[in-house]
């Protein structure tokens, strides 16, 4: 174990897996969205996981981009960063709070595969790639500390494009939002994506629209107090238009184990919704 202090959701989770872990927050995350990285850290630092670091940019908005010698160079930059952490203390885990800069880690082993000198450490450092939900998956959630305050909330669980087709995690987030009490709801066409799609919605924003509306009503269509995702850039596409708020996964998990209320939530229609069946 490799970190030390609890709060929030450190309450909630099981027994410790002794994971050794690094953290890799988003680029736009702390900036943005401090809150997800906030909760993310909560349980990382219980477990052994060192939030941040002397990584770089993932790349996948180079990536996205066609800018491949730079998405390369910055891949590169990592597996050399996250390579010296491991033989220095050894790695259970790279830990991505924005599924697609989870979904670009885990690819490194292909984007490198025709590296001589990346090749075998590309793929040993993708396969350490987790989403943030999947370490708390596998290290459990409590329910004796669940908090009566922040759960019977019903989640339309949007899942992202990175999440659902990248990476093939589904049922791992929704399940952990119904272990914390929430009662999360499928969004009609979920298959398809909210138009943000990395840098979509820059390059072809109205089609961009286009995918958001739709996505929107669909989401209108289940009365939902609250939108719950698991990637920034989804967040983003997503609150511009919607009629409630829209947080990450783990600020709910983080909120119904003792965590502060997102952020997005205070004075909201979710929030206030949510209050009106607490009395």
């Amino acid at each position: 174990m490799r970190g030390a202090g609890s709060s929030s959701i450190t309450a909630g989770l099981g027994p410790s897996a002794g994971c050794a872990g690094f953290s890799a927050p988003s680029c736009h995350g702390p900036g943005y969205f401090g809150s997800p990285c906030a909760a993310r850290r909560s349980p990382s630092r219980s477990r052994g996981f060192c939030p941040g670091g002397s990584h770089r940019s993932c790349g996948s908005l180079a990536h996205h981009l066609g800018q491949e010698a730079s998405a390369l160079g910055f891949a590169r930059a990592n597996i050399d960063a996250w390579e010296r952490e491991r033989r220095a203390a050894g790695l259970d885990a790279i830990v991505a709070n924005a599924s697609g800069c989870g979904t670009t880690v885990k690819d490194y082993g292909f984007m490198l595969r025709e590296d001589a000198d990346y090749t075998e450490t590309a793929a040993r450092i993708a396969s350490l790639a987790r989403d943030v939900t999947e370490v708390i998956e596998t290290l459990g959630l409590s329910a004796s500390t669940l908090s009566a305050g922040a759960t019977k909330r019903r989640v339309a669980y949007h899942s992202a494009c990175s999440m659902q087709h990248g990476q093939h995690l589904d049922a791992g987030p929704r399940a952990l939002l119904a272990a914390a009490g929430f009662e999360p709801i499928d969004v009609p066409e979920g298959h398809l994506c909210c138009g943000s799609a990395g840098t979509y919605n820059l390059l072809q924003p109205e089609i961009a629209t286009e995918l958001r509306d739709r996505k929107l009503a669909n989401i209108a269509r289940v009365r939902p107090d609250l939108v719950a995702t698991g990637n920034i850039g989804c967040i983003t596409q997503l609150a511009a238009g919607c009629a409630v708020s829209v947080v990450h996964t783990v600020e709910l998990l983080d909120w119904a184990t003792g965590g502060p209320v997102p952020k997005a939530l205070t004075g909201s229609a979710g929030s206030a919704a949510g209050d009106r069946r607490d009395q």
